[in-house]
């Protein structure tokens, strides 16, 4: 007992000093001579449109300026007017029901429908603050102005302006603006009839810029052009020559007009349909300034190359001013990287990403097909022909050696489906083969493979995650539930194969069972950190289960049993140590806070709403995925099969000729229990959890009923 307790809070001890010591000091940023900020939107295209048919100042900033993927979700449907909404706000938020009407009053641009913006927003049990951009600016004198007609009929008394959005205080008041149509000309050769008078929106820009701080000019064409649907191929490219042709000339006006310690910023809100359609939900965002070097864009926020989101750009002008950020903000400001081949990084990450969102749902439901199909016929052999189920060993490691595979499946770069369903066949027979083959002693084999799987994970984590960042199993960027650290897929994983190859390590050291405990402490603690660390993207739900199923492991490894106080001070130290990760995270500059972090902000300025709405929103979120996911089922049928599997007593075998490997398939089953309450996608998490205890547990049966 006394050994347990010493070994408990070395474990305890050593995941609290590294997680502590991670906690850096805040640093203030460096102040920056004042200039205005420039944010021009072009609606609706791509970088393979500024290819195309961008001109030479377009292709000047492709090749000058620092470029950029950006995540265009937001609180609420995937609609454009939500995208603009979220960008003012710095938090996913959305647009009222009946769009964004402004109208002219003593030169200011009101937002007509307000009420119900903020109504909207009040649903999203988020802490959204509409017109928090503006109103930032405003507190601090800062002007804003707002230019540009987005109007498909030029005659409407009320003009629609989404790019107020991003202007307007939280009075829905922008200080400047001009967006009626008298920025619009007849134009027979644009398909609507009529386009903007750039002459006239620059004559505006120059008024205005004498005027305001923050300027947001909406072109205005892109977006006239993608709501027009009666269109051939041929006429599309003919107006997207003109229009860009258009836009190319004005880009250089402004260019020439922005001073030294000025920030021009390219952005498009939203993509176009058939970009939509085929998947490539990233948009073009690219910086300029003489401050700014040619390169790639990332932030806090996404700790990826290249990508960030919609809720950056609020932060970045937020920092370009100096200002401080409100708590509500999620969004981080850009950081600027050089780079070489800015424009081919680009193409590069947008076309593995949108392979992945194209295809990761047909692949997972394949997998999880595959998975319940051996699973249930595996159900049906135990009950009718039990000695029979050595036969399904193949189909039960490829289910076990699959997530892996589809980790180290990126080195091979496989992204077209024909290459990728060849690799993943390949390499999936290739490790079974070996197995079968290498591996007569199946319990050795569950200690090599299960650490080995373990420590991919977390050599790739350390490593910042290059091969999980465009795994398939990995998270999206384009969905944009998670961009670093460790994904809910891979965490349950994590677990369940560190308890399966640990409980197999001492099941194999028989002669050396002091040093395999002392080890599988290490690796304990070691995994234990890796996903709880603020530096690696905190799991706050993965290191809850890390911490009670590695703490049940080491109770059952040392006593062989739970007791009460046992139960007591896993509690205690579960509550403990959230404190500590609550406090330390929040104690860390906003750039470097992971989402708990965040939240102790929150919970520093909102109180204990900040909390109830995250619970809510997350309770919400594992709801819909525990009715609609297909990860359900395979939760379920594993479930049904570890009734099965008590219900032929083959537990209690397994318990007394493999009793350390027994108690790692209890502390599994525990940790998938505990992934499925802790996690807003905890199905998910649960069932990777017991892929590697599951599987495991009936190959070993399969032998067991041979006997």
């Amino acid at each position: 007992m006394k050994k347990f307790k010493h070994n408990f809070l070395v474990l305890f001890l050593m995941g609290l000093l590294i997680l502590i010591s991670s906690v850096s000091g805040i640093a203030e940023a460096s102040p920056r001579s004042q200039g205005k900020v420039i944010l021009l939107v072009i609606d609706n295209i791509s970088y393979d449109d500024i290819v195309r048919y961008g001109g030479e100042n377009l292709h000047y900033l492709l090749e000058h300026g620092a470029l950029g993927l950006m995540n265009t979700n937001s609180g609420g449907s995937y609609k454009d007017s939500n995208s603009y909404a979220t960008i003012g706000s710095g938090n996913y938020a959305v647009c009222s029901a009946e769009g964004i009407y402004v109208k002219k009053q003593d030169g200011s641009i009101v937002n007509q429908d307000l009420s119900n913006l903020v109504q909207a927003n009040g649903q999203l049990n988020r802490p959204i603050k509409v017109g928090l951009l503006g109103t930032l600016l405003n507190d601090k004198g800062f002007k804003t102005a707002v230019i540009g007609s987005e109007s498909i009929v030029p005659e409407a008394e009320v003009a629609e302006a989404r790019s107020a959005l991003i202007t307007m205080n939280q009075q829905g008041v922008t200080n400047y603006g001009q967006v009626d149509s008298s920025l619009l000309k007849k134009d027979e050769e644009h398909p609507l009839g009529y386009s903007t008078d750039y002459d006239a929106l620059y004559t505006a820009y120059q008024k205005f810029s004498l005027q305001a701080d923050f300027i947001v000019i909406q072109s205005g064409d892109t977006h006239r052009l993608n709501r027009y649907d009666h269109i051939s191929k041929e006429e599309l490219a003919k107006a997207k020559a003109t229009i860009f042709n258009n836009i190319d000339l004005f880009l250089g006006q402004v260019l020439e007009s922005l001073d030294q310690d000025s920030l021009l910023l390219v952005v498009t809100p939203f993509p176009a349909r058939e970009d939509i359609a085929a998947g490539k939900k990233l948009t073009p965002i690219i910086a300029y300034g003489d401050f700014v070097p040619s390169g790639i864009l990332t932030s806090s926020t996404t700790k990826r190359d290249g990508i960030v989101t919609n809720t950056d750009v609020a932060a970045e002008i937020v920092s370009f001013f100096d200002l401080e950020k409100d708590f509500s903000m999620i969004g981080h400001r850009l950081m600027y990287k050089s780079h070489e081949k800015p424009l081919d990084f680009i193409e590069n990450i947008n076309r593995i990403a949108v392979f992945n969102y194209k295809h990761r749902s047909d692949i997972i439901r394949t997998f999880i097909l595959f998975v319940m199909a051996v699973l249930w016929l595996y159900v049906i052999c135990m009950c009718c022909c039990p000695r029979n189920l050595v036969y399904f060993k193949p189909f039960l490691l490829a289910i076990m050696l699959l997530p892996t595979v589809f980790l180290l499946l990126p080195l091979f770069n496989p992204w077209n489906m024909a290459m990728f369903t060849f690799l993943v066949l390949l390499l999936t027979a290739i490790a079974v083969l070996i197995t079968m083959f290498l591996f007569q002693d199946i319990i050795g084999f569950f200690s090599i493979f299960m650490l080995f799987s373990a420590a991919l994970i977390v050599g790739d984590t350390l490593l910042g995650n290059p091969l999980m960042k465009v795994s398939i199993l990995g998270y999206d960027p384009i969905v944009g539930a998670r961009f670093y650290g460790i994904g809910n897929e891979y965490m349950g994983y994590l677990v369940g194969s560190t308890l399966i190859g640990t409980a197999s390590l001492i099941e194999k050291a028989r002669y050396h069972r002091r040093w395999a405990k002392l080890c599988n402490l290490i690796i304990f603690a070691l995994v234990f950190f890796i996903l709880a660390s603020p530096s690696l993207g905190t799991n706050v739900g993965g290191a809850i289960t890390a911490f009670l199923g590695f703490g049940t492991a080491l109770v059952l490894m040392y006593k062989g049993k739970i007791t009460k106080k046992d139960l007591l001070l896993l509690g205690t130290g579960i509550v403990v140590f959230l404190l500590i990760l609550f406090v330390a995270n929040g104690a860390r500059r906003p750039e470097e806070q992971s989402h708990i972090g965040q939240l102790s902000q929150m919970v520093q300025q909102e109180g204990i709403l900040a909390l109830i709405q995250v619970a809510k929103r997350k309770l919400l979120m594992n709801y819909r995925l525990i009715k609609r996911s297909f990860w359900t089922q395979i939760l379920l049928a594993m479930g049904i099969v570890l009734v099965g599997v008590f219900r032929h007593l083959a537990m209690a075998e397994i318990s007394d000729c493999y009793p350390f490997l027994y108690n790692g398939f209890v502390a599994g089953i525990i940790s998938a229990v505990v992934a499925l309450l802790c996690n807003d996608s905890g199905v998910v998490a649960a069932a990777t959890c017991l892929i590697p205890v599951v599987i495991p547990l009936l190959i070993t049966t399969s032998y067991r009923f041979l006997k």
